[in-house]
């Protein structure tokens, strides 16, 4: 596992769709006479975008609809190359390890990773839905799809990971160097390319501490990366 602070390759994703397919969830609030509908409509494919996202509330006695649009129109997109030299002067990612959590004969390292906003102070930049995704080599294949690779229990994984994604791995995603496609990471090993295509990750977004879980997140704030002061820190357990 010394390596496995070196397999850290981060997909973060800049004005990000939502995760998962399109969905509507009602929640009814104290007052029985006001509903609220949330609508998502988003997906994880190469051939649809997130057009919208809007928060809808419903007064049955005033007969009302109040629409408030809560996101735009938004994309995918890896922006590693930006968070690196020689797009960036100095590395945006930072790893710091934790030598008292990690067991090293174990294979355990358990690392605080601290990404700054690669357009710190633009705010019309600000990320939405950013991941960190830990890529390495994985053997295990899917059921549903025999193209996926998970990786085994001996291999590198996040223990802790907010959710797993099947984005910018080097497998399918060949556009390499392209806010489309892989990008090598600065703290990866030189050409090596991960074989696992469903990898773990962690969220990060503000007012989300290191070792929050996922749950805690303020849901009104959207899953922002902003742009001031454009600094997150999430706790790896690998």
């Amino acid at each position: 596992m010394r390596n496995s602070l070196l397999l850290l390759s981060f997909a973060l994703g800049l004005m990000l769709s939502a995760l998962g397919c399109s969905s509507v969830s009602v929640t009814v609030d104290p007052i029985p006479t006001s509903i609220i509908i949330e609508l998502n409509s988003s997906a994880e494919t190469n051939s649809e975008q997130l057009w919208g996202f809007w928060d809808v509330a419903f007064d049955p006695q005033a007969g009302r609809f109040d629409v408030t649009p809560l996101r735009g129109s938004a994309f995918q997109a890896n922006v590693t190359k930006f968070l690196q030299p020689p797009a960036s002067p100095i590395h945006l990612i930072t790893v710091a390890v934790d030598a008292g959590e990690s067991d090293f004969p174990a294979g355990l390292v358990v690392c605080d990773v601290t990404i700054r906003h690669p357009f710190m102070g633009v705010a019309k930049w600000r990320g939405f839905n950013v991941r960190g995704t830990v890529m390495g080599n994985a053997t295990t294949a899917g059921m549903g799809d025999s193209g996926e690779r998970w990786p085994s229990l001996n291999e590198l994984r996040v223990l802790n990971a907010d959710g797993y994604a099947r984005w910018w791995n080097p497998t399918e995603f060949t556009t390499f160097n392209k806010i489309f496609g892989y990008t090598e990471g600065g703290k990866a090993p030189a050409g090596f390319y991960a074989s696992g295509t469903i990898n773990g990750y962690k969220y990060f977004a503000d007012g989300l501490s290191p070792e929050a879980p996922l749950s805690s997140m303020d849901l009104s704030q959207r899953g922002s990366f902003s742009t001031d002061p454009g600094l997150n820190t999430r706790r790896y357990e690998l």
